[in-house]
């Protein structure tokens, strides 16, 4: 019975380290909010992401609306990018008012978003992480 126990224990413990080791591992987007002000009908926005695996793992960069659809009329520097273990790279997005560009939007808020499937070893994970940045963006008016 004690020999269960004592496995038991030893089990939780291993689990919760291997936790804490993929919790600790994760992708950046930074800043995670910002304030643009455009004068035109797009609004570029520039943060940086980063690759804290150490391994080498390809960055998804993806730009969403408050409801998660994505915003098809926005131009990323780099939609997907292979980044080396604790590397950054600053990426720039510009992103129309309206998706019909049509003028008749002042503002609009965006979710930036950074996703990694890790692969250690060439081979991949059952799960994704992303995280997002928001991104406020007013259009200035003629006076």
């Amino acid at each position: 019975m004690h020999g269960a126990i004592r496995h038991f224990i030893i089990g939780v413990f291993t689990a919760t380290g291997l936790a804490a080791t993929f919790a600790a591992q994760a992708q950046s987007v930074a800043p995670m909010k910002q304030k643009v002000v455009s004068f035109s009908d797009k609004f570029m926005v520039q943060f940086e992401i980063r690759n804290t695996y150490a391994t080498p793992q390809v960055n998804m960069i993806s730009i969403y609306t408050p409801d998660w659809k994505p915003v098809k009329a926005s131009y990323v520097s780099k939609k997907a990018v292979k980044l080396a273990s604790n590397d950054t790279l600053v990426i720039t997005a510009i992103v129309p008012f309206s998706e019909q560009n049509d003028g008749s939007v002042n503002s609009r808020m965006v979710y930036v978003c950074n996703s990694i499937i890790p692969k250690v070893d060439g081979v991949g994970s059952a799960f994704k992480g992303e995280v997002c940045g928001k991104v406020f963006a007013t259009k200035l008016q003629e006076q």
